[in-house]
């Protein structure tokens, strides 16, 4: 890769997390704290709990920039018990989540996330390293999947609040 490839990449995911912090922000502000016991259209959560989904797994982003950077995996246990402690985490902390936590700490895990993208040098972005029991990704599906994650919940925390 040469480096107005990475640049041009660099730029593109800091877009993308950009317009994810955005919309997810407007998203808390415009959906009542009334709403967010009511359960999603398409998943086993409520729409606090996506919300607290959404911000803990980009709270976990740093730890899988750093098993990425040491070639070394993360939490490398069955998919279904990943899955099912997963599930009862964000069920747990969602129980005390409100708009202003969770806008605080999607703000503090987004401008870490920021630094870490401006950190990475170009020979790192192919760098692998083995995810959730799911198979390897590199250091740009590190990114790139997190804005996808937070897109992908935001529209069903939409579709379930029209």
């Amino acid at each position: 890769m040469n480096d107005m490839a990475a640049a041009v990449d660099r730029e593109l995911l800091r877009a993308n997390l950009e317009r994810a912090r955005n919309e997810l922000i407007e998203a808390v502000r415009v959906i009542p704290a009334s709403e967010w016991q009511r359960p999603s259209s398409d998943t086993a959560w409520t729409i606090g709990e996506l919300f607290e989904h959404i911000v803990q797994s980009l709270e976990i982003a740093p730890r899988e920039v750093a098993s990425v950077r040491v070639g070394r995996g993360f939490i490398n246990v069955p998919q279904w018990l990943f899955d099912w402690g997963n599930m009862l985490v964000i069920k747990i902390n969602a129980r005390r989540a409100s708009a202003e936590s969770i806008v605080r700490r999607f703000e503090a895990a987004h401008r870490l996330v920021i630094a870490l993208l401006n950190s990475i040098n170009e020979e790192e972005w192919a760098l692998k390293a083995a995810f959730y029991g799911r198979g390897e990704r590199t250091m740009r599906e590190v990114f790139t999947l997190h804005t996808e994650h937070t897109f992908e919940h935001l529209e069903q925390i939409r579709a379930s609040t029209k």
